[in-house]
């Protein structure tokens, strides 16, 4: 075998290749004696074709008809070669064969893409510091409010008003009123006034009876996320409502309290939890946030191409996955030009956390997992024993062993890279 040619650009390498007729020989012999095994020819029992006569009638199909089987078996010495670790098989192209000659044939493979670490620790991304204010605080007893609300059906003759919860199948139509075969949503909960959907579409839900169908204009808005830009699109329903609820608020008091958390004697109390958990959560989800921005300042100083064949492996996983979430609402190929740069980042970032990694010189030990796992047991209630039994070996193992390793990469990047902090309340957490 012979390597005549290897041309690289990006991650993709094309290297063409040689097998001289003296080495393609030996395989062919073994192409003939594995026909000969089949076949079946007047005069001649099964598989005794004397091979002279299997060379003279078929050698020439069943050459070309091992080629690809000794493509494959020199793939790997080709690889070897060429000290080439490629991320996914190899695509064949442009194979030639000649009866006599040599069978030359171009392979095309992705790596990983060569790149120069930027210095990182020069990049700044900026941390939120949460504000939990009293409004936030009285909004979430709103929330708490409503999931402690006594519910009673409408009469028959009561329409739907203002804070009333309406049980109802959403069926998609077209402009003529005909139904979109697979749209239908069923059993969706509103609650009328609270802008669950847009403010038209609750207005003419209004007054609705239990069995009623009407025809609702429905707004949906999105953002590009490439450009930023935000778009709106209109879908039509026929509503049918199965349920009409009245929902009636319980008094902001001590009893309210205790109702939703026994362990509280009067409402300052809970207030105080309320607000102890808010600013918990808001540090959790500001953690998140800074996370993803260390990650965007890192993509951002680092210029690279990514390999094709997974960069499109990637961006039709999250159309699938967004179309589907839309309730295949939003077409796919508009789907994928919102995604396709955010697919990008994603594959960038996979190839700086390796070399991070590696620059950083960073590992899981066993007193790691053995200390995850400590504090698993400690908020979950479950035995220790049984933990290190779950995660002693196998995908858990795994996944746990890289979720530790992320976690220090994101340790060390926070810690070494420039930051500056802003005060962020908590109600803007679910405005991003």
């Amino acid at each position: 075998m012979n390597i005549l040619e290897k041309a690289q650009t990006g991650p993709v390498v094309s290297i063409r290749v040689e097998i001289p007729e003296k080495e393609l020989e030996p395989h062919f012999e073994k192409a003939y004696q594995k026909a000969r095994k089949t076949l079946n020819l007047d005069g001649f029992r099964p598989g005794k074709v004397p091979m002279s006569i299997v060379k003279k009638r078929y050698g020439e199909a069943i050459r070309y008809e091992a080629l690809e089987d000794i493509i494959q078996k020199v793939y790997p010495d080709v690889l070897e070669e060429t000290e080439l670790r490629p991320l996914t098989p190899g695509d064949i192209k442009e194979s030639n064969y000649q009866p006599g000659e040599s069978l030359t044939f171009t392979v095309s493979v992705e790596i990983p893409p060569d790149f120069e670490l930027a210095d990182w620790r020069n990049l700044s991304f900026t941390e939120d510091r949460i504000e939990v204010t009293e409004q936030d605080i009285d909004r979430h007893l709103d929330h708490l409010r409503k999931d402690n609300a006594i519910i009673s059906e409408r009469l028959e003759d009561e329409g739907a008003e203002n804070g009333d919860r309406v049980t109802a199948d959403f069926q998609e139509v077209d402009e003529q009123g005909t139904v979109v075969i697979g749209s239908k949503q069923e059993d969706i909960h509103l609650t009328l006034g609270e802008g669950m959907i847009d403010k038209q579409a609750e207005e003419a839900l209004l007054g609705i009876r239990p069995g009623e169908t009407r025809r609702v204009t429905i707004t949906e808005k999105h953002v590009d996320e490439a450009s930023g830009e935000e778009h709106t699109h209109t879908i039509d329903f026929n509503v049918t409502a199965k349920t009409v609820e009245n929902v009636e608020l319980p008094e902001l008091d001590d009893d309210f309290a205790t109702m939703v958390d026994d362990s509280l004697e009067t409402f300052d109390q809970l207030k105080e939890k309320v607000r102890d958990d808010l600013k918990q959560f808001g540090e959790y989800q500001a953690k998140q946030t800074t996370a993803n921005r260390i990650m965007d300042a890192l993509v951002r100083a680092h210029e690279f191409d990514v390999p094709p064949s997974l960069l499109e492996e990637t961006i039709q996983r999250m159309v699938e996955s967004r179309h589907e979430e839309s309730g295949n609402m939003i077409p796919k190929e508009q789907i994928r030009e919102q995604v396709k740069d955010t697919a990008k980042n994603q594959l960038k970032w996979y190839f700086i956390r390796d070399r991070l990694l590696d620059d950083l010189d960073l590992e899981v030990t066993d007193e790691d997992v053995d200390e995850a796992l400590q504090k698993r047991a400690d908020a979950s209630g479950m035995d220790l024993e049984s933990l290190k039994f779950m995660f002693g070996s196998g995908e858990r193992r795994d996944q746990l062993e890289r979720e530790l390793l992320d976690s220090k990469l994101m340790d060390a990047l926070h810690d070494g890279m420039q930051k500056e902090e802003q005060v962020v309340e908590f109600s803007s957490l679910f405005a991003r």
